[in-house]
């Protein structure tokens, strides 16, 4: 096995719910006006499913991207930075 079951699951819960919670409540906090507002068309609650929801989707993408990481590097390829930048930069 190239990459232990343990370390997999340990990467996905670590980047999926690590901290999440604590991010949302601060998220209210110093901005409730993007759960709340005259000309909102969503309900507080449907926008606090849409943000968890959404959240979690771009942090799963981030953990796949760190567990893809280690596979290859577990199969010997050296991994590039990740910042591209033009030939100008």
């Amino acid at each position: 096995m190239i990459l232990e079951y343990g370390t997999f699951i340990n990467m996905l819960n670590t980047k999926l719910f690590e901290g999440s919670s604590v991010d949302l409540i601060k998220k209210i906090v110093t901005s409730p006006d993007r759960y709340v507002g005259l000309f909102r068309p969503t309900k507080p609650k449907t926008k606090l499913i849409q943000n968890i929801t959404q959240s979690h989707e771009i942090k799963f993408g981030a953990a796949l991207e760190d567990i893809s990481e280690e596979y290859f590097k577990a199969l010997g390829f050296e991994m590039l930075p990740k910042k591209i930048s033009s030939l100008g930069n």
